[in-house]
């Protein structure tokens, strides 16, 4: 495939509200854009600019409803990073307890990877399914499966199809309520195959401001704590418990006068 690439001025004066000054609404605390990152994605990204945001748009329920910016896949070559890209955006809607989020772009001559999600709602509105959709169609590839404690905190996921479990993750919290750790056992057909083992350190102690983004993958990491993490490492280990992949990313936070933390700051 052809790769394109271009420049797109984003007017964010003419899409929110709040100062540029401020990396949320005062009056709701919503965050309306941060630097992307400062998240996780499925394929490595430099940053290259300050001005590299995700923004967001929110309802009169203060429901995310368009996320603009994302990192883009270069298909099945790990060796070429990612890249950011402001033409494409996630059009979010809900209805009847579900919350479809379909990929889109502004751009007519670019083509997409196949994204498109489906998150079923339980009764207390929190996340019990999230469906993904294999390309070209409408049937479900996989699902993810979550289940939690008295606390509402996310305590295991687990992720496959009709026929195949790929993945088994069990979540830790410490007791300031913020994640420790997750330990995920990855799965070829039914045999366990490997784990990865994340670690997250070094809170602070400002109010995450994430909390409504867990519903998307970039943000649902950094959605789970009470406080925001600044040291992050990922292990895979074998059966054995010997060590074949490590990877591990620091991140300065930037705060406003009030203390909270500014993720659309970048430096």
């Amino acid at each position: 495939m052809k790769k394109h690439y271009f420049i797109y001025l984003f007017l964010l004066a003419t899409l929110f509200s709040c100062s540029s000054d401020d990396s949320s609404d005062s009056s709701t605390n919503e965050i309306v854009k941060y630097h992307f990152d400062y998240m996780f994605h499925n394929t490595n990204a430099f940053a290259t600019s300050s001005d590299e945001l995700v923004n967001m748009q929110y309802d009169k329920d203060q429901r995310v409803v368009k996320k603009t910016g994302k990192v883009l896949w270069n298909g099945s070559d790990s060796s070429i990073p990612g890249r950011f890209s402001n033409e494409i955006f996630e059009d979010v809607s809900y209805s009847n307890g579900q919350i479809k989020i379909v990929l889109k772009t502004t751009y007519k001559e670019f083509q997409l990877y196949a994204y498109d999600r489906t998150i079923v709602l339980d009764s207390k509105n929190r996340m019990a399914e999230r469906w993904i959709y294999s390309a070209g169609d409408y049937i479900k590839n996989d699902t993810i499966r979550y289940f939690y404690n008295d606390l509402d905190q996310i305590i295991a996921t687990k992720k496959g199809n009709s026929t195949t479990q790929n993945e088994s993750a069990q979540y830790y919290y410490n007791p300031a309520g913020n994640l420790d750790s997750i330990v995920t056992k990855m799965y070829t057909r039914t045999n366990y195959d490997y784990r990865n083992v994340e670690v997250f350190s070094d809170y602070d102690n400002a109010p995450n401001p994430l909390k409504k983004l867990v519903i998307f993958e970039d943000t649902y990491l950094r959605a789970l704590s009470k406080n925001n993490f600044t040291k992050y490492q990922k292990q895979g280990k074998n059966i054995d418990n010997s060590v074949f992949s490590n990877t591990k990313k620091i991140w300065k936070l930037n705060y406003d006068a009030r203390g909270n933390v500014k993720f659309d700051v970048y430096f």
